[in-house]
C-alpha cells in the first residue's frame, strides 16, 4: 500500500492568506454569473482574471467545462477538436499553430504520445498512481475496462510546439522556472463502453476506436492482459469523468478540477469506515452493485495476486474481477464552506443553465489549487486549498482513500526519475503530459 507524506511549513504570510481565504469562503451560496442563461451563451473562461474567492475557483471550473462541451462546427463539441497527444508530440508535423491541425478527429482510446512509438502496455485502461484498472459492472456483460483519453487546448499546444518542448533535448534544456502561460489547459476523459441495448439517455455518447485486449503467457506460465496493436474496433462510449486543468492569472500551479456523471458511484456515508462490513448504498450505480460492503469496494485488481486480472471473454472483451467503487471524500472534502459552495453551484448550474440538457447529469466533484504565484522548482506545493482530498472515482479509484491527498501528491515540480533517466526539477514537470512524453521518447531512443 502506497502512502504519501507531505511536510507543511506555514509562514506568517501563508497564515494570513489562509485567514483571508476562509473569510472569503464564508458564504451560504455560490452562483454562476447571471448572464449564463443557457449552455450556448456561456463565454470562454476568463483566465486573465485571478479568482478572488473559493466560489470563484469553482465557477472557473464549471465555466471551462461548459465551454469545452459547447457545439461548434457542424455540431461537433469543442473539446473533440483539441490537440491530441499524437499532435502535441509529433516529430514530423510542422504546424506550430493550432489552427493548422485537422478539426475532424477520431476518438482513439489508447493513450499514446507518438504514432511511431511502441505501445506501452495497457496505457488505455491503466489509471495514474498505482496503475490499477477499473473494470465496471453491475449488470449483464459486466467486465469492460474503463478507457481514457487526453488532449490540450490551443494555448497549451502552441506554447509547447513554438518552444519545441515536445523534443526531449529542448524540454531538458528549458529553464527550471519556466511556467505554462495563462490559458494553457489540459484535459483527461474517462469513458465506459456502452452495452447493446443499454439506456444511455443521461450520458454524452460518441463513437470511439479502441485497441482490443488479448492475453499473453510468458516462459514462467504467467498470463498477462495486453493490448493487441493489430486489432481495433469502433464502439459507442459514454463519458463518465473529465479532469479540467488550467492556468489562470497568478496560479501557475494550475487549478485542478474534476467532473463526474452523477450516477457513477455513491458517497461513503458519514462516519462509516472505509473497511466496514456494511454496504455503502442500497441501490445500483454505474460502478457499484447495491449492498456491496465498503470492505469489498475500491479494490485494485493489481493488489490481488491470487485473483489477477483476466480476459474471461475475448469476443466481448470482458475482464475480471469487476470493481465496485464509492467516493471516499464527497466533494473532495476541505472546509464546510468549500463543500457548500460546490453543492450550491452544482445545483444552480444544473437547474438554471443546463435544464433539460444531458450535461445536467454531470457534476463538479471539486477543485484544488494553492495561494497566488506559489510555484518554484523542486518545492512542494503548499498550502493546498479547496478540495484537499480530491479524487475522481473513475480516474483515481485506488488512490482516493487517503485524507488530504490530492492531485499535488503526484503533480510536482521536483525532479522526475524513470527507467534510469531523470528530468531535473522544473515548474513544467507539474504536467504529466510533458514528463510522460519526455520519458517515452528518451526510452524509445535508447
Amino acid at each position: 500500500m502506497k502512502y504519501y507524506t507531505i511536510s507543511i511549513i506555514l509562514s506568517v504570510s501563508t497564515l494570513l492568506y489562509l485567514g483571508n481565504a476562509r473569510t472569503s469562503e464564508a458564504q451560504t451560496t455560490c452562483e454562476p454569473p447571471s448572464t449564463w442563461i443557457s449552455h450556448a451563451v456561456v463565454p470562454p473562461p476568463d483566465n486573465n482574471t485571478a479568482p478572488s474567492s473559493n466560489c470563484a475557483f469553482h465557477v472557473w471550473a464549471w465555466n471551462t467545462f461548459l465551454w469545452i462541451t459547447q457545439p461548434v462546427e457542424e455540431g461537433a463539441l469543442r473539446f473533440k477538436a483539441f490537440a491530441t497527444l499524437d499532435d502535441l508530440f509529433s516529430s514530423t508535423a510542422s504546424a506550430m499553430r493550432f489552427s493548422a491541425l485537422p478539426k475532424e478527429k477520431v476518438l482513439k482510446l489508447t493513450v499514446r504520445v507518438n504514432k511511431s512509438f511502441e505501445m506501452q502496455g495497457l496505457d488505455s485502461i491503466f489509471q495514474a498512481g498505482r496503475r490499477g484498472v477499473l473494470i465496471h459492472g453491475p449488470g449483464t456483460d459486466s467486465g469492460r475496462a474503463v478507457y481514457y483519453s487526453q488532449n490540450v487546448d490551443p494555448v497549451f499546444y502552441e506554447f509547447v510546439r513554438t518552444n519545441k518542448y515536445y523534443l526531449p533535448d529542448e524540454y531538458e534544456k528549458a529553464q527550471a522556472t519556466v511556467n505554462f502561460p495563462v490559458g494553457a489547459m489540459e484535459f483527461k476523459y474517462s469513458w465506459k463502453v456502452v452495452k447493446e441495448g443499454e439506456d444511455t439517455s443521461t450520458f454524452y455518447v460518441t463513437k470511439a476506436e479502441i485497441f482490443l485486449l488479448t492475453e499473453t503467457t510468458d516462459s514462467t506460465g504467467k498470463t498477462t492482459v495486453v493490448v493487441d496493436p493489430s486489432k481495433t474496433k469502433t464502439v459507442d462510449v459514454a463519458l463518465v469523468g473529465v479532469h479540467v486543468v488550467g492556468v489562470v492569472k497568478d496560479h501557475p500551479e494550475f487549478i485542478w478540477a474534476t467532473f463526474e456523471h452523477k450516477d457513477n458511484a455513491p458517497d461513503l456515508p458519514a462516519g462509516m469506515s472505509m473497511t466496514a462490513a456494511e454496504p455503502v448504498s442500497d441501490r445500483d450505480w454505474t460502478f457499484y452493485h447495491k449492498n456491496t460492503p465498503a470492505s469489498d469496494s475500491n479494490r485494485n485488481p493489481a493488489d490481488n495476486p491470487t485473483s489477477p486480472m483476466k480476459l474471461v471473454d475475448a469476443d466481448k472483451q470482458l475482464l475480471s474481477p469487476v470493481v465496485n467503487i464509492y467516493r471516499a471524500f464527497p466533494f473532495g472534502g476541505g472546509t464546510p464552506e468549500n463543500i457548500a459552495n460546490i453543492r450550491s453551484l452544482n445545483e444552480s448550474v444544473q437547474t438554471k443553465v443546463l435544464a433539460g440538457s444531458v450535461w445536467a447529469n454531470y457534476m463538479l466533484v471539486g477543485g484544488v489549487w494553492s495561494k497566488p504565484n506559489n510555484v518554484s522548482p523542486g518545492a512542494v506545493i503548499v498550502p493546498q486549498l479547496g478540495s484537499v482530498s480530491l479524487a475522481n472515482t473513475t480516474m483515481e479509484t485506488f488512490d482516493q482513500l487517503f485524507p488530504n491527498v490530492n492531485c499535488f501528491a503526484c503533480h510536482k515540480t521536483t525532479e522526475e526519475p524513470a527507467d534510469g533517466i531523470t528530468i531535473p526539477a522544473k515548474n513544467m514537470n507539474l504536467s504529466h503530459i510533458m514528463t510522460n512524453g519526455y520519458f517515452r521518447q528518451r526510452v524509445a531512443g535508447k
